[in-house]
């Protein structure tokens, strides 16, 4: 499990030392750490945090400039960031979320309010990488199967399938059949290795899938020493158009 790391940015050490002392009262297993803006914004391009939280008395266009590098950051781009201070206003508030700050504190707070937004925002940053992390395996996974499906489907039928989740029969009036089978494979194939024996039947098929393609073809399926392919039932190509 990886350590949670909350890094506490300001100015005022008293502030800074009050804010960790608060959390640390809820025997979290947090590593947090205090320092100061100068100390601070140079490290953060290399340095992970889990949180940052920034102490500030009043909001400034310094403020927003330490929010802005912390999301323009190589390290903390997708931090969230907290930002504890005693004005308020709408007008504030709305620049420091659009600068990229996720919550706001008012200060004074109380420790506990204060656990609560540093416990959510920590909470909600942890879901959405999860999230994240499975929209990409599910993205990977769709894009294995549509490779897949390409090498055995013709790209028409693929669309239809995509886009409808079903393809209509067609009607192909001048289509050709092409199966191969290998001359005493099975005789063959009991002199050689597994790894051989794969090794060269991939090796044959890859051969076929090249020449299919190139003739606008479509492999439907390979069964042990077989191949069966068709060709007619795609769109006519200009090669097509040549040769016919």
């Amino acid at each position: 499990m990886n350590t949670v790391r909350i890094l506490i940015i300001g100015n005022d050490v008293i502030n800074l030392q009050i804010i960790k002392r608060q959390l640390l009262d809820f025997d979290e297993e947090w590593l947090i750490i205090n320092k100061s803006c100068d100390d601070a914004i140079p490290e953060l391009n290399h340095t992970y945090y889990s949180l940052i939280l920034i102490d500030c008395e009043e909001p400034s266009a310094e403020l927003l400039e330490k929010i802005h590098f912390i999301k323009r950051s190589n390290k903390n781009w997708d931090t969230p960031v907290l930002v504890s201070l005693q004005n308020t206003e709408p007008t504030i508030i709305k620049k420091l979320l659009i600068a990229g700050a996720l919550d706001f504190i008012q200060k004074p707070f109380k420790n506990v309010e204060l656990f609560a937004r540093v416990r959510t925002a920590l909470t909600l940053s942890s879901s959405i990488k999860k999230l994240e992390k499975q929209a990409r395996v599910i993205s990977e996974g769709q894009n294995k199967i549509q490779e897949i499906v390409s090498g055995l489907l013709p790209n028409e039928i693929v669309t239809e399938l995509t886009l409808f989740g079903e393809s209509k029969p067609k009607k192909y009036r001048e289509a050709s059949v092409l199966f191969i089978d290998m001359v005493d494979f099975t005789k063959k194939s009991t002199k050689l290795s597994p790894k051989i024996l794969i090794d060269e039947l991939s090796q044959i098929f890859s051969s076929f899938d090249q020449i299919i393609k190139k003739n606008n073809c479509t492999r439907i399926k390979t069964m042990g020493d077989g191949y069966l392919a068709v060709s007619g039932s795609q769109p006519p190509t200009k090669i097509m158009l040549r040769t016919s």
